[in-house]
């Protein structure tokens, strides 16, 4: 989306004014801040916090910056541009600019389009601003905090993580600056929002640096022990096939022992994979399945440790399910380099979500001390 700032020239008068008429100018220029478009209105304050100030040229870069990045546009885009009419509101848009060729048409289909972005943009900047206003406030409450406790991230070190950024988006520093800037939003707004949370991480380590410690340590024992008791079941994936001998109607020890004793036979004749649903069909009412690769932690015990155990091309003894009485045939076997990944992936999701409620408890705290003028 591009959002152009359009500021209003002020020029003064070139012939001789007298001292109350340049008094009455410079009274009209300092009242058009309140004015928006006009240049002087990105620097009018519209709050404080604890005495640091939020210009309005703050507040609509960050709402550019929020509406560049928002979900709500692009799920609204999408419906938009599938809507069932949106051929016909191209066609009547094209009219009325009355295109002599195709490149006519490619380029009014792109301001077309341009013009449904503007349009839903202009439709969320309301709340958009609620939200860049919450953020702006939350920011100086931040880097206040970092700044009383000397831990303020210096700017080279958000520099660095920005290119970082930029790299991952296969652009030069140049480059991402540039699209921000075709967006509405001054690369200086994205370092000031990086470097409130940079520092505002340090903050919250040194005040609860004790109670993370505690926690992380307490994770890493729970995730570890979990890991090492299922080490040999979450990263093992097993091809299987499986013969299932229905018990129907009412269950009693005398049906089980014979259904058990079916499945017992059947598996003394198993011979190989490629023979099992042959087997399968040799048994009245059997039901035959090739399950595929399957984790062998996602089958109950004793299915489980059974499964684990067996050989390739073996089948292990029957079990019971709400099904009947099953038969698996182990057919392939392979290690899932993954699970120690998904492990770790685990562990800091858990110390992140820790992280943030005492995050929120203590920028809580800090809001509630702050003194905050809307204006």
């Amino acid at each position: 989306m591009t959002l152009k700032l359009e500021l209003k020239a002020i020029m003064t008068p070139r012939h001789s004014i007298s001292k109350l008429a340049f008094l009455s100018f410079v009274l009209t220029i300092l009242a058009s801040a309140i004015v928006p478009g006009t240049a002087f209105a990105k620097q009018a304050i519209v709050a404080l916090v604890n005495d640091e100030p939020i210009s309005a040229f703050d507040l609509k870069q960050r709402m550019n910056l929020l509406l560049a990045n928002s979900r709500q546009v692009r799920s609204q885009m999408q419906a938009r541009l599938k809507s069932s009419n949106i051929n016909e509101q191209f066609r009547s848009y094209a009219m009325r600019h009355n295109p002599k060729s195709r490149e006519e048409v490619q380029r009014l289909q792109k301001k077309f389009i341009q013009q449904i972005k503007r349009d839903i943009v202009k439709g969320l900047r309301p709340q958009a601003r609620k939200l860049a206003m919450d953020e702006l406030i939350e920011e100086r409450i931040k880097l206040q905090e970092a700044k009383r406790l000397n831990i303020v991230i210096d700017d080279a070190k958000v520099s660095g993580t920005l290119s970082e950024m930029a790299k991952r988006n296969k652009m030069s520093d140049k480059q991402f600056a540039k699209m921000m800037r075709s967006q509405g939003v001054d690369v200086v707004t994205m370092k000031q929002r990086m470097k409130a949370d940079m520092s505002w991480r340090q903050a919250v380590q040194r005040k609860y640096g004790r109670e993370l410690s505690l926690t992380n340590n307490y994770l890493n024992r729970v995730h570890d022990s979990n890991f090492a008791a299922h080490a040999g079941q979450k990263n093992i994936e097993l091809q299987l096939h499986r013969i299932t001998l229905p018990i129907k109607g009412k269950i009693d020890q005398q049906i089980m022992v014979e259904r058990f004793a079916e499945a017992d036979k059947l598996r003394s004749r198993f011979k190989s994979c490629q023979l099992i649903k042959k087997l399968s069909d040799s048994v009245d009412g059997a039901t035959y399945e090739n399950l595929g690769r399957k984790h062998a932690s996602s089958f109950p015990e004793p299915t489980r440790s059974q499964l684990i155990q067996a050989k390739i091309g073996e089948m292990p003894p029957p079990s019971l399910s709400p099904k009947g009485v099953q038969l698996y045939a182990v057919c392939g076997r392979r290690k899932v380099a993954s699970a120690d990944k998904k492990r770790v992936a685990a562990k800091r999701k858990r110390q992140q979500q820790e992280f943030n409620i005492l995050s929120e408890r203590h920028l809580r705290d800090l809001k509630q001390d702050a003194f905050i003028e809307y204006r």
